[in-house]
């Protein structure tokens, strides 16, 4: 097994490599997410779940 040294792989590397391996765009910036968190982390449950079933059907491209 081939170890890797972190000090030399950066964040856009790491989500290159997770973009190239199918994960999704791995975007940190991505706006839903980033309001789904805060829901989540204020325990705002209800309106966690609405967003994201929404943001889970507009990814995927299906209807719940």
């Amino acid at each position: 097994m081939a170890y890797i040294d972190l000090e030399c792989v950066d964040t856009d590397d790491l989500l290159e490599e997770l973009a190239a391996r199918g994960y999704g765009d791995a975007d940190s910036k991505d706006e839903r997410l980033n309001q789904l968190y805060e829901l989540m982390r204020n325990n705002k449950q209800e309106e966690a779940w609405n967003l994201m079933r929404t943001y889970v059907c507009d990814k995927t491209g299906r209807v719940l």
